[in-house]
């Protein structure tokens, strides 16, 4: 695991209200929605001399920011390890390209939004019942 690692978390806030129609009737309303603020994923590249390392991190963040940084942290891993020339372009001296104009690695996301409609029947006249309908959205997208 990568040093400063944060666990995973998300943030959600729901809002409701519930009416009650008639004496045995009541219409309730939810909206929900949730986003995330850190995800936990494994990550690795490979030494075309060595092999592929994986490590665990929070992605787009910390040591996997960018594509540089994190093969950096990868090699620093390899010398502490007593892996010789470990690198991930061969040069100890030169561990990776440095790239200062190379985007950030993206974060995960995940944003759900759901709106849940419920209309319910309290027990009379013999008989009881729910319905109940749920429109929502879920938009994801993952580091590849």
């Amino acid at each position: 695991m990568a040093k400063g690692v944060k666990p995973y978390r998300q943030h959600e806030a729901v809002f409701g209200v519930d009416y009650q129609i008639a004496k045995d009737w009541a219409f309730e309303a939810r909206y929900d929605r949730r986003r995330l603020d850190h995800v936990i994923e494994d990550a690795s590249l490979a030494d075309p001399d060595h092999f592929e390392m994986y490590t665990i991190v929070n992605p787009g963040q910390g040591v996997n920011a960018t594509i540089d940084g994190y093969a950096n942290y990868l090699t620093s891993l390899g010398s502490a390890y007593g892996i010789p020339n470990f690198a991930f372009n061969a040069d100890p001296a030169n561990p990776f390209l440095t790239c200062p104009t190379c985007p950030r690695q993206p974060l995960a996301v995940r944003n759900y939004d759901g709106v849940e409609f419920r209309l319910t029947k309290a027990t009379s006249h013999g008989w009881a019942g729910m319905f109940s309908y749920t429109w929502s959205s879920l938009r994801a997208t993952i580091p590849a």
